[in-house]
């Protein structure tokens, strides 16, 4: 190498020519990464006086838990652990943000109070890192809302805000049908309560030879008892109050009105509808509350049968070949139809108007009163409930039995009276 060469390398620091293109790739990619990092979606930051609003709105409790953020309850020390959450976020790709969510979108929305919830750490990390679809803007939404028209009476506590799920299942369909746990979940929490722990699956007995007899209906009895009762005894909050129950199923009707009875009418519950489009939620949250129409049975001497037409209308003739000089007195929705309940507002108005009803039945006659149902699951779960209160007498519960379009009402129990002592369990 000549001296010129030599000199060369010596100006350049010691670095050859051929070192120059990677330095030149280098600083390249450190351009590109610096650019990059400054077109990134910066994330919006909520104004120190809007997240007062928020915990001010929300009476310094967790909006989801209810625990007090405002209290240390070992030191007794004051305090302000809770976090304000976004239910939309405030960047582009965070937890809800769907794929035509912008950067604008955030902005607009981080200072807006119906967009921000007040929660604990855990709350909040629990709707920011479970997987998507699991706390959807929409189910946030509706318990923030709902969450502020509470809080104008009380602030929300753990032990008045929780529940336990029970799915009951019938074994007399021709094609299996099934319940998710995972929807029965989340409908308790778009209505405001939290979820103990899983919910309790419950699958009634095989039916034998096709038969529902007393002591099939017995052991569906015995089932639902020692179920409720358990999952009920050992989901109790800190203060010791029972947990709300939350009751969904596919069975029978008299099995589901067992379920009501067994549950009983002072118990706090949550009785879902499932309907083909929105399954266990609600189709129609603002839908006005029916007013059912009502026919008494006509003057007479023959047995009373009442008949509630609220998923379709069951035919006289079809009620007095079950009950021959049966006097048919009429419980029905204007427009009978499968997807009637709309709300949990109509199995209130179901069961307001219809124990009026009942009154009048029971005094006008000393025997017991033939039932006749074509009514929604959540219906037949919550006659039974109705029933566990005083009555005069009992009701005897029919349902259609055997094969063929045109199957036969068959008496099924008598639901005030279908515990006999001397049944066993049927294993």
């Amino acid at each position: 190498m000549s001296q010129a060469a030599k000199n060369t390398g010596k100006n350049t620091g010691g670095k050859s020519e051929e070192a120059k293109p990677a330095s030149r790739k280098a600083a390249t990619k450190a351009a590109s990464t610096k650019k990059a990092s400054k077109t990134k979606p910066a994330r919006q930051n909520t104004t120190k006086d809007v997240k007062t609003m928020v915990w001010l709105r929300a009476a310094g409790h967790c909006e989801l838990c209810g625990k007090d953020l405002t209290l240390e309850l070992v030191s007794l020390k004051n305090l302000f652990e809770g976090e304000v959450a976004h239910i939309f976020p405030a960047a582009p790709g965070g937890p809800r943000g769907h794929a035509g969510y912008t950067e604008a979108d955030a902005k607009h929305l981080t200072n807006d109070l119906a967009n921000l919830m007040l929660l604990c750490p855990n709350c909040h990390k629990s709707i920011d890192k479970t997987p998507d679809g699991v706390y959807p803007a929409d189910d946030l939404t509706d318990r923030h809302q709902g969450f502020l028209e509470r809080i104008h009476l009380a602030a929300m506590t753990p032990h008045n805000d929780f529940g336990v799920g029970i799915i009951v299942l019938g074994n007399h369909f021709s094609t299996a049908s099934s319940i998710e746990p995972t929807e029965v979940q989340r409908a308790m929490f778009a209505e405001g309560v939290r979820p103990h722990t899983k919910p309790h699956i419950l699958v009634l007995p095989e039916i034998p030879d096709g038969v529902r007899d007393a002591r099939y209906y017995h052991q569906v009895r015995l089932m639902l008892t020692r179920t409720i009762e358990r999952e009920l005894s050992a989901a109790r909050s800190e203060a010791g109050d029972a947990a709300l129950l939350a009751i969904a199923g596919l069975a029978d009707i008299p099995s589901l009105m067992i379920a009501g009875s067994v549950m009983g009418d002072r118990r706090r519950r949550l009785i879902f509808s499932l309907d083909r489009d929105t399954r266990l939620r609600w189709p129609d949250p603002a839908a006005v509350r029916p007013v059912y129409q009502y026919t008494p049975p006509p003057e007479g001497d023959g047995p009373v049968a009442l008949v509630l037409n609220i998923s379709a209308s069951i035919p006289h003739d079809d009620v007095l070949a079950a009950v021959p000089g049966g006097r048919v007195a009429t419980f029905a929705a204007e427009a009978p139809s499968t997807q009637h309940v709309k709300n949990a507002g109509f199995i209130a108005a179901f069961r307001e108007q219809l124990q009026i009803r009942l009154s009048e039945l029971e005094a006008s006659t000393a025997h017991p009163i033939h039932l006749f149902a074509a009514i929604p699951v959540a219906y037949a779960v919550e006659f039974g409930a109705l029933l566990s209160m005083n009555h005069q007498h009992g009701y005897r519960i029919y349902d259609r039995m055997g094969a063929g379009k045109e199957k036969p009402f068959v008496f099924q129990l008598d639901l005030d009276h279908d515990e006999n002592p001397n049944l066993k369990e049927v294993s």
